[in-house]
């Protein structure tokens, strides 16, 4: 399992994946992770990981901003998480969490993207935790 964070607040793009430069624990060696990547890779096959993510979030200005567990770049729909922003700056705190499958014969790569139209700003210590369960 890896639990990733980072220690300062970025600005994630539409489209593009927030990064982790601190690696907060690890054991085993099922995941892993490049510093100041934000890619997770799953480096077992045929296998079922938990993936838990939570951050305080805001936009750089007022609207609507989203977030998603993204499996080999493609969002996972069920793992959106929406805010409004009422004003620029104000953080608000979202969670999702999900299990995914790596294929046999195959790894996967587990990132956070902005899956929405407006940037989004995260807050520093975002918490990207990832199991193998199965």
């Amino acid at each position: 399992m890896i639990e990733l964070s980072n220690t300062t607040a970025q600005t994630v793009q539409p489209g593009q994946a927030l990064t982790f430069d601190a690696v907060v624990l690890r054991s085993g060696c099922a995941e892993a992770h490049r510093t100041n990547s934000g890619i997770v890779t799953l480096r077992a096959d045929c296998a079922i990981y938990e993936v838990h993510f939570a951050a305080n979030v805001s936009g750089t200005a007022a609207g609507t901003v989203q977030l998603s567990v993204a499996l080999d770049g493609e969002p996972l729909a069920e793992t959106t998480v929406i805010s409004t922003v009422g004003t620029a700056g104000d953080l608000n705190n979202v969670a999702t969490a999900t299990l995914v499958r790596t294929g046999c014969g195959c790894c996967g790569r587990v990132t956070v993207v902005n899956s929405g139209t407006e940037p989004v700003v995260v807050g520093a210590g975002p918490a990207l935790f990832v199991k193998r369960v199965a």
